[in-house]
């Protein structure tokens, strides 16, 4: 007989960073962002997760890629202490239209390390040493990343450190079907696996930008953001010719 036991953590930290797509082909995708992406932050404060929330837009050719946007109170960082943090997350996730060359890796990239991320006047106090890290990337194109996705693989893996290599993940509501349903449009093609990569070599979550249950899609991409296993491997291969079975 052999035992195996899973512990989650009860009250987990996370650092969630928002990676928005701002252009003008995304207006129909941002209505439908704001109107579910309740369900994102419902679903931490319902299981009592300790969150840095916050945001950047992908537009690369911005001077202020790296700075996260300010909420309408002012904040850089949500928290689960901001004071009318419904507002606050929904003005923070409702990015001004416009742009041209969209990725989410790259701002993601710069937000997170050196300079940006340790300078005051930017983005320190975002990151915790004892929070897992997840980036949300939300766009209806492929990511135009100068760099190969690897490139920035390695830079963000590096955050939380080889060893805990497991304490990141990069994750994607964005353009994986063939060709856009009805009723909703991608700028440009559909992923050409870079988006695919990243989640892939993250163990992250994938979701489709036109999908019409957001509130499942973004459940999903919550559990995996906020630090939550859902895959449980056991020590050893079950007998499962045993009359006992498993239990």
């Amino acid at each position: 007989l052999n035992t195996d036991t899973f512990r989650q953590d009860s009250k987990p930290k996370a650092d969630i960073l928002l990676a928005i797509d701002k252009s003008c082909s995304m207006s129909d995708e941002q209505m439908a962002l704001a109107s579910n992406m309740s369900s994102f932050l419902q679903y931490a404060i319902s299981n009592q997760v300790d969150f840095h929330i916050a945001t950047i837009n992908t537009e690369m050719a911005e001077a202020t890629r790296m700075n996260f946007n300010v909420s309408a109170g002012g904040n850089k960082i949500l928290r689960p202490t901001t004071p009318n943090l419904q507002q606050e997350f929904n003005s923070i996730v409702m990015v001004q239209s416009g742009g041209a060359t969209e990725s989410c890796m790259d701002p993601a990239t710069l937000a997170l390390t050196a300079p940006a991320i340790t300078d005051p006047t930017r983005n320190a106090g975002f990151l915790r040493n004892d929070a897992v890290l997840a980036v949300v990337c939300v766009t209806d194109a492929q990511d135009q990343a100068p760099q190969a996705p690897v490139f920035y693989l390695n830079q963000l893996v590096n955050i939380k450190g080889a060893q805990r290599a497991s304490a990141f993940t990069y994750n994607v509501i964005g353009p994986f079907l063939p060709s856009p349903p009805s009723g909703c449009s991608y700028d440009g093609s559909a992923d050409d696996g870079r988006h695919a990569f990243m989640v892939s070599q993250t163990t992250g979550v994938k979701e489709e930008i036109c999908t019409p249950n957001w509130a499942v899609a973004l459940e999903r991409i919550g559990k995996s953001a906020f630090g939550y296993r859902t895959n449980f491997f056991l020590t050893s291969r079950p007998d499962l010719s045993s009359p006992t079975g498993i239990q």
